[in-house]
Order: structure tokens, then C-alpha cells, then sequence
């Protein structure tokens, strides 16, 4: 049986709302350096629903947050937009019922880590402030290299065992033998 158009809209959605409220309510948010647990419901939409899902819904995350609670330079920006539709991208065509494996979460936030936020988004603050891109480097770099170790770490012990209580019972592909080894939810080694 596969899910409902409805059903994957309304868990999309939660998701979507638990990003702006991670991203702007808890976290530490200044014009260059942007610290939260927002990446955490965008990961497990990136897992359960796939890469398309995942850049779609940042994107509308990211939009969402901009207008409804400006923070940080205060103003939306299509730059940031595209930075979070590439994160929930990288993440989907990495994560996506894919086993659980440490490099493999590793490889998708280093990539959306020293791509994402400390390439483009360093070119869309330096843009929109005006300030000289290799200045601002080194606050980008400290703030990545701080995310990446908690970014795996949350992925690794968080995201893969709230992916089965949420959905176990309404996404009944989660109950197929093969999905289960596909995703490797239970009894993974490092």
C-alpha cells in the first residue's frame, strides 16, 4: 500500500514547521554565523521522503522563516533559499533509503557543511553585506567545523530512530523487509 498524497503532504508540512521553528526559535542566529537544529527535520525528510521533498520543503522552510520571523541580516534573500534547497538536495541523494552508515552520513555533511554553508553561503553574506569574503572566512570556518561533528552526531543517534516512531505504523513501506534492510534502522555497527 503506498501512502497517501494527503497523508505525505501533512508530514511534509510538520516537518516544514519543526524547520522554522528549530531554525529561528533554537538556535543562535547573528548576520554571519547561523547555529541550529533546524538540519534535523530536514534530514529526515531527506530519508523518508526523498531528495525532491527535501529541496522543495527547505526551500519553502527557508521562505517560510525569512518573511514569518526575520532574523540575522533581517531581509530574505534567494541566495539562502537555494542554499537550503541544495542542503535538503545533498542530503536526499545521499540519505534516501539508504543503510545507516557513519561515512555515509559523514560524506552528507561535510558536502552540505564545506559547500553549502561555507562556500555559497559565505558569497551570499559577503553579497549582501558587502564585507570582503575572505574576512569573513574564518567565523564561517570555526561555526563548520564546530556543526559538522554535532550535525553527524544528531543524524546518527536522533534522526534514524525518530524516522520509526513516527512512521512505522502510517507509512506501511516501512514495514516491507526490504525497506527495513534497505534503512538499517536496528542493530547497525559502526
Amino acid at each position: 500500500m503506498k501512502l497517501s498524497k494527503t497523508l505525505k503532504i501533512a508530514y511534509v508540512a510538520l516537518l516544514i514547521a519543526l524547520q522554522v521553528v528549530l531554525g529561528r526559535f533554537a538556535g543562535i542566529m547573528t548576520p554571519i554565523v547561523s547555529i541550529s537544529f533546524s538540519f534535523l527535520p530536514l534530514v529526515v525528510n531527506a530519508i523518508v521522503f526523498g531528495p525532491v521533498s527535501a529541496a522543495i520543503s527547505s526551500a519553502i522552510a527557508d521562505v517560510l522563516g525569512a518573511f514569518l520571523f526575520p532574523q540575522g541580516l533581517g531581509t530574505f534573500f534567494p541566495g539562502f533559499t537555494l542554499s537550503a534547497a541544495l542542503n535538503g538536495l545533498i542530503y536526499g541523494l545521499i540519505l534516501y533509503r539508504k543503510p545507516k552508515q557513519l561515512l555515509r552520513i559523514g560524506l552528507a555533511c561535510c558536502i552540505t557543511s564545506l559547500f553549502v554553508s561555507l562556500g555559497l553561503g559565505t558569497y551570499w553574506v559577503y553579497m549582501m553585506t558587502g564585507k570582503g569574503f575572505f574576512a569573513l572566512l574564518p567565523t564561517r570556518i570555526l561555526q563548520n567545523a564546530i556543526m559538522i561533528p554535532i550535525k553527524l552526531m544528531v543524524i546518527w543517534s536522533v534522526a534514524y530512530r525518530v524516522i520509526p516512531l513516527i512512521w512505522k505504523e502510517a507509512i506501511p513501506e516501512f514495514n516491507n523487509p526490504e525497506i527495513k534492510k534497505a534503512i538499517e534502522i536496528t542493530n547497525v555497527h559502526m
